[in-house]
This record gives C-alpha cells, structure tokens and sequence, in this order.
C-alpha cells in the first residue's frame, strides 16, 4: 500500500504514515527501507508516474 501511494499520489510522506497507522515517520521510514532497500524519498522519484 505505501508503495501505490507513493507511487500514484502526492501525499505527504506524514499523511502517509497516518494513513497507514504509523505514528512515527521515522520508523516508517525504517521499516519501508528494510523491505525495499530505498527510503520513502528515493522510491517515489524512482517510481513516480504523476
């Protein structure tokens, strides 16, 4: 799911993380890191479609 938003919107990274039930952008990030090898950052201007 992060990914799709990522991907297909604009959100915020906070409005991300809120919508997913993180209430720690950090550790948000940390975790998506560990399964993607990417931060939120770098995946998005990778993979934007916008």
């Amino acid at each position: 799911e992060a990914k799709k938003l990522l991907t297909f919107t604009t959100y915020p990274l906070s409005d991300i993380c809120a919508s997913l039930n993180f209430s720690d952008q950090s550790y948000f990030t940390k975790i998506f890191k560990k399964f993607t090898n990417e931060t939120p950052g770098k995946y998005r201007k990778s993979h934007v479609v916008i």
